[in-house]
Formats: C-alpha cells, sequence, structure tokens
C-alpha cells in the first residue's frame, strides 16, 4: 500500500494538489483527540489508511482544510480529493505546517513532555493550557519541520536533552501514512465509495452522499439540482442540503400520505417501480410550499396529470415526467393488490 510521510503531505496541501470536498464535514477534533493522534503516529500505532480520490474534474464547491485556506492547484494537473482522512491531514497540517501564520485553535499547539513516562497507554504528547509553557519540559511540533526554529528552540538544552529532541524529529520524519488512491472521472462511482466509508462511523453533520436506490437522496437531488442521480450531490453545500432538508421530508411523507389515503398503495411493493416516488415527493413539496389547498378529488385529478402539470407549471425540472398512462398504471397496478389494506409498511 502506498504512503505518504508528513513532509509529503505538507508539501501537497501547500501545492494545492490536496482538496477537501463541500461535501465533507468539518474539522471536529479538540486539541486532546490531536495529541493522542500524534501520540500513535510517535509509537507506529496503526492509524488508519487516507481515501483519496484523484481528478482532473473540479468540484464546483470546495471546503477549506479546517481553518486553512487552500491554494490553487498547477492548471491541468489532476487533484486529490479527501473522502476518508481528513480530520488527520488537518491535524498533520495544522501541528507542523510553517508556511502560513500559527492559528488561534489551541488544538494546533500540541507539545511533547519530556517528563512523560514511556508508556503504551498513556500519550506523551499534550495541549498545555499556559501559551508558553516551560520550554525545557515541552517540545512544540511545530519546529520540528523548520530548521531554524528548530535551532532555536534547542539552542539552550543540555546534550541529553538535545539528544531527545533529535529523536523525537528522528521519529516524525519517518511516519508512514498509508494511503488508498483511486482515480476516475465519473462521480457516480464517488458517490457511492463515499457512502459507503462513511455507514460505518459516525454520523456526520450534514447529509452526505448514498446509492442510487436511497430515495431520500434521490428526492434531495431531483429538489435541489432537477436531476435525481445521487451524483449530483457532489456539487451541493452542506449548508444548501440543510436549508432545505424539512420541506423535503415533508414532500416524502406528502407522497406517502396522498399514495396510502387516494391509491390504498400500503407498501413500496405496490408501486410499479419505485421511483415514482421521486417526482411525486417534489411535486407535493412544492405544492405545500405554495400552501396550495386541494380537494381529495382534485388531488387525485392532479395525480393524474401529473406529468402535465409538472412540465406545465414549471414546478420542477426532472429527469423523466409520470405520463397519464403511468398513472394509470399505478392505479390498476394499486387496485389489483388489494388496495383496501390500510396497513402502511416501513418503506
Amino acid at each position: 500500500m502506498p504512503e505518504l510521510t508528513i513532509r509529503r503531505i505538507l508539501d501537497e496541501v501547500k501545492r494545492g494538489q490536496i482538496r477537501i470536498p463541500a461535501f465533507q464535514r468539518e474539522f471536529v477534533w479538540d486539541g486532546e483527540r490531536v495529541a493522542y493522534f500524534m501520540d500513535s503516529l510517535y509509537k507506529g500505532y496503526p492509524v488508519g489508511s487516507l481515501l483519496l480520490w484523484r481528478s482532473h474534474y473540479r468540484l464546483k464547491s470546495e471546503n477549506n482544510l479546517g481553518p486553512f485556506t487552500l491554494p490553487e492547484p498547477e492548471p491541468k494537473m489532476p487533484v486529490d480529493y479527501v473522502l476518508d482522512g481528513q480530520q488527520r491531514i488537518t491535524s498533520i497540517y495544522g501541528v507542523f505546517q510553517v508556511d502560513q501564520p500559527q492559528i488561534a485553535e489551541e488544538w494546533s499547539r500540541v507539545y511533547y513532555d519530556f517528563e512523560a513516562k514511556e508508556d503504551v497507554q498513556e500519550s506523551q504528547f499534550s495541549v498545555p493550557a499556559e501559551s508558553s509553557p516551560e520550554p525545557k519540559r515541552f517540545f512544540p511540533l511545530r519546529c520540528l519541520f523548520d530548521t531554524t526554529a528548530y535551532r532555536k528552540a534547542v539552542s539552550g538544552f543540555s546534550d541529553e536533552l538535545a539528544k531527545r529532541a533529535d529523536a523525537l524529529y528522528e521519529r516524525f520524519k519517518e511516519v508512514q501514512v498509508p494511503v488508498l488512491s483511486f482515480e476516475t472521472e465519473d462521480k457516480r462511482s464517488v458517490a457511492i465509495v463515499f457512502e459507503r466509508v462513511n455507514r460505518k462511523g459516525v454520523p456526520l453533520d450534514t447529509l452526505q452522499l448514498a446509492d442510487d436506490d436511497n430515495l431520500l437522496l434521490r428526492c434531495c437531488a431531483a429538489f435541489l439540482t432537477g436531476d435525481p442521480g445521487p451524483e449530483k450531490l457532489v456539487d451541493l453545500t452542506g449548508a444548501e442540503v440543510r436549508r432545505h432538508f424539512e420541506e423535503i421530508v415533508n414532500g416524502i411523507k406528502g407522497a406517502i400520505d396522498f399514495l396510502k389515503a387516494n391509491l390504498g398503495v400500503a407498501s413500496l411493493q405496490n408501486l410499479p417501480f419505485h421511483t415514482i416516488m421521486v417526482p411525486l415527493a417534489v411535486f407535493l413539496q412544492h405544492r405545500a410550499r405554495n400552501k396550495s389547498r386541494q380537494t381529495q378529488d382534485k388531488r387525485r385529478q392532479s395525480f393524474s396529470g401529473f406529468g402535465a402539470a409538472v412540465s406545465l407549471g414549471g414546478i420542477v425540472a426532472v429527469s423523466y415526467v409520470i405520463s397519464e398512462k403511468i398513472s394509470a398504471r399505478l392505479l390498476s397496478y394499486a387496485k389489483a393488490r388489494n388496495p383496501r389494506s390500510r396497513q402502511f409498511h416501513v418503506w
């Protein structure tokens, strides 16, 4: 498996090679978490591999690397988007970088404690409360890859303490972070990979990507971009999705209630195809937002002519239209599957 040294990570961030997609969550690690991560790197403990997507395609929306503004990459050169490992890359850059002014966030001020005991469990790294801790006890990691700052930091050390500082530098100089990288211009594949990577982790604070079969995300894509394909979410920002999420959910609930109350559809299995939910949910969401009032008969009539309503009313542009023939097929199909059933299964 390929690996990146800390120096290489710093250089690639500096060149704008490493990018953060907008659908990633923000940096959330605190000082203690970052210090423990540095301790794991120092002791050679497994820290997980980075997952990078290399592509010539540039996303419309990108995030900064935590509090750091990323420079523009070289033109016509591929970039590496971080799909997994943003917290680790941001921590490494924030602690060791010397190309940008030191940030105010306390998590970047990680020090090695010369007085901490060698222990497999306890960390030998910390973020001291004081802004200028005792220099002969706490050694700043920030100066390890800055020759001038390093010489200044060890200038007053005894020979023994200077040797320990040199050993600290040698240890971090040899750190290798494993990397998994794949190269593709197919955003659909990237969407699926990202969703599968994050499915097992802690829920993120924004709506992410998902498989093509996920109706919730298809409804989001249809409402926000006019296209129900999940790969369209790659170009959206988390803030935009969050801003409209409640409206989208209301549209989906409205579609479920409509199918149950008006057509007796008790389950997705009663539908000729599941994706009929997508334009119906978007249609009803827009109707609810415009505060339209319809009787039950008018709602049935609206659904039977749903395709015309979508195109003529300009409510939403989706990549397919529900025609009257499909509506009739749905109605006959639902009746054939015993529409009197009032039990509504989990969708």
